[in-house]
């Protein structure tokens, strides 16, 4: 399936990439079973040998009749068995997608020699957008995707190509986080230079101040002594 360049982006998660379309192995029983039908009531020869041919078709179409109903069953059998593989795929997609699914499941379909529908394939819509300005939120949002992309036990090619999208969209916004968290410690270490600064310009005026005073004291008592 196509990537959505829409906004959100979507991935599609996919549980039908390797699926082949069954082809129904059928035939109409009852159009078999008029044939031989029509074949027991042709009399040709005498009563006896009428009577072999007609015991060996019958013996050939019980056969082929039985032939085509294994045929019938097992088809049946095989597009039920994958109907319930694609939606237990999908809705594991579903399950883990952690509020990030964009759609619900939807499904490719094969009507089946019974005349019914079944699910051969299909996929779930994901939002692989970054969340904007929040690095961290993003990389919580990468690991939900990555394991919603693995929760099938078989999962597709698409499904691995989604979750290394997601891996690379980890790995971008560790690179953000980091460089907003070096950018952080050089303000706050810049604050903690200016702050001492500040102090020991402080501690300078109050020894200035001390030295004065010690010198008035000191001009006081020799006025005195004098």
């Amino acid at each position: 399936m196509d990537i959505s360049s829409s906004s959100p982006a979507s991935l599609h998660l996919l549980s039908s990439s390797d699926f082949r379309t069954i082809s129904p192995r059928f035939v109409d029983v009852s159009s078999a079973t008029q044939n031989s039908s029509k074949s027991t009531q042709t009399e040709t020869g005498s009563p006896s040998s009428n009577n072999a041919s007609d015991d060996s078709s019958s013996t050939a179409s019980k056969q082929k009749d039985l032939q085509q109903s294994q045929a019938y069953q097992q088809a049946i059998s095989e597009l039920k068995s994958r109907d319930q593989h694609v939606k237990a795929h999908e809705q594991a997609h579903l399950g883990a997608s952690g509020g990030y699914a964009t759609s619900a499941a939807s499904y490719t379909y094969q009507v089946g020699p019974d005349g019914r529908r079944y699910a051969v394939g299909g996929e779930v819509g994901i939002d692989t957008s970054p969340v904007q300005g929040d690095p961290a939120a993003t990389i919580q949002k990468a690991h939900i995707i990555q394991r919603a992309a693995l929760a099938p036990s078989d999962p597709s090619s698409q499904d691995l190509r989604v979750h290394a999208q997601a891996v690379q969209m980890e790995i971008q916004a560790s690179q953000q986080l980091k460089q907003q968290e070096n950018t952080d410690t050089s303000a706050n270490t810049s604050k903690q230079n200016s702050a001492t600064e500040d102090e020991d310009s402080g501690n300078s005026v109050s020894e200035s101040q001390s030295v004065d005073a010690s010198r008035l004291n000191f001009e006081i008592r020799l006025k005195v002594n004098s």
